[in-house]
C-alpha cells in the first residue's frame, strides 16, 4: 500500500513539474522557431496542426483547442493570416499578436482576404534592446485585436520574412517570456540577442550571396514572399494567384501565359502548402524553371536554427532556380 501511495505521489510531483514548464502554443511554424531560439530548455512549444497546412486553410481540431486553453501564451501573426483565432482571443491567457508590435517594417497588399494598413515604422534600436512600449502588442482576457484595414490597402502578414522583423519579435518574445517566468529572463534575454546577432550575420551573408539575382525576373504562384523579396531587392514582375486558396481563372491563366512569352522570366517558383500542377505545365512549356518555396519552412528541422534556416532556403531556391 505504501508503494502504491509512493508511485502516485511522484507520478503527481513529475506531473507538476512538467507543467510548470512555461507552455506556448504558436500558430504557424516560423513563430516556433522564433520561440525555441529565445526560450531554449525553459519551454514547450506546440505548433496548431501539423505545422504544414497554409494557416489560411486551418481548421481547429479538439487537440488545438485543447492546448490553445492551457498555453501560457499564444503567438500569431494577425487575424488576417489566423482568421480562426479572432473569436479566441479573448478566451486565452495571452495573445501575442505581431502586427501590432513596435518597430516592425509592415507591407501592403492589394488583395482582399488581408485585412489591414500599411504601417512602416522600423526602429534600429530595437535590436540591442526592448522598449515598454511594446506591450501594446501583448493582449490578456479583456484585449481586442484592432484590425489593419483602409478601404484600398491590406496587410501583408507574412511579416516574419524580413529579418529585421525577426529580431524585433525576438527580443519582444524575450520580455515577454521573462514576465511570465522571471527566473529565466536573463537566459531568454540573452537567446534573443544571439538570435539576433546570428541574423544580422546571415543577412550580410545573404546579401552578398543574393547579387546574383540582380537583373533577373521571378514569378511568385501566391504573394508570400514580398518582406523578403523587398528586403534583398528581387524583381517579382508577378504573382499568378490572385486569392489565397490559390483561386484562377481564365484572365490569371492568360496573363500568365503573356508574362511567361515575354522572355524576361529566369523562374516561377510554387509551394508545397498549393497545388497548382497547371501553373507548372504552363511554365514548362515556355521553358521556364519552376521551383519551390515554402514560407513556412515545413520540411527544415524545428529547431533552435530554423529562423535561419527558413532564410538560407529561400535565398538558396533563388540563387539556384535557372541553374
Amino acid at each position: 500500500m505504501l508503494r502504491l501511495v509512493f508511485v502516485f505521489f511522484s507520478m503527481f510531483i513529475l506531473a507538476s513539474a512538467a507543467r510548470a514548464e512555461t507552455q506556448i502554443v504558436t500558430t504557424i511554424l516560423p513563430l516556433e522557431g522564433l520561440v525555441r531560439a529565445v526560450g531554449g530548455t525553459h519551454i514547450s512549444v506546440e505548433t496548431l496542426g501539423d505545422g504544414r497546412t497554409s494557416p489560411h486553410d486551418l481548421r481547429l481540431t479538439p487537440i488545438d483547442r485543447q492546448r490553445l486553453n492551457q498555453a501560457d501564451l499564444v503567438l500569431m501573426v494577425d487575424p488576417s493570416l489566423e482568421p480562426f483565432m479572432t473569436r479566441l482571443i479573448p478566451q486565452l491567457k495571452q495573445v501575442l499578436v505581431l502586427s501590432k508590435l513596435n518597430g516592425l517594417t509592415l507591407l501592403e497588399t492589394e488583395e482582399e482576404h488581408h485585412h489591414g494598413h500599411h504601417d512602416e515604422h522600423h526602429d534600429d534600436a530595437h535590436d540591442d534592446h526592448h522598449d515598454e512600449h511594446h506591450h501594446d502588442a501583448h493582449h490578456d482576457k479583456h484585449d481586442d485585436h484592432d484590425a489593419h484595414q483602409d478601404a484600398d490597402k491590406f496587410l501583408d502578414p507574412h511579416l516574419w520574412l524580413d529579418p529585421h522583423n525577426s529580431i524585433t519579435i525576438a527580443m519582444e518574445l524575450a520580455h515577454v517570456l521573462g514576465k511570465i517566468a522571471p527566473a529565466h529572463a536573463d537566459a531568454f534575454t540573452a537567446n534573443a540577442k544571439t538570435l539576433a546577432g546570428q541574423m544580422r550575420a546571415l543577412d550580410r551573408t545573404l546579401t552578398k550571396k543574393l547579387a546574383a539575382t540582380k537583373g533577373k525576373k521571378y514569378v511568385l504562384f501566391h504573394d508570400a514572399f514580398s518582406y523578403f523579396t523587398a528586403h534583398y531587392q528581387i524583381d517579382i514582375p508577378a504573382v499568378v494567384a490572385s486569392e489565397t486558396h490559390g483561386g484562377m481563372g481564365v484572365h490569371e491563366l492568360n496573363d500568365l501565359r503573356n508574362i511567361l512569352a515575354s522572355g524576361d522570366i529566369a523562374c516561377l517558383f510554387t509551394e508545397p502548402q498549393f497545388s497548382a500542377p497547371i501553373v507548372a505545365q504552363i511554365a514548362n512549356d515556355y521553358g521556364i524553371a519552376v521551383g519551390v518555396m515554402d514560407p513556412l519552412g515545413s520540411q527544415l528541422p524545428r529547431d533552435t536554427r530554423h529562423p535561419l534556416a527558413l532564410y538560407e532556403s529561400i535565398a538558396q531556391a533563388f540563387i539556384t532556380c535557372d541553374k
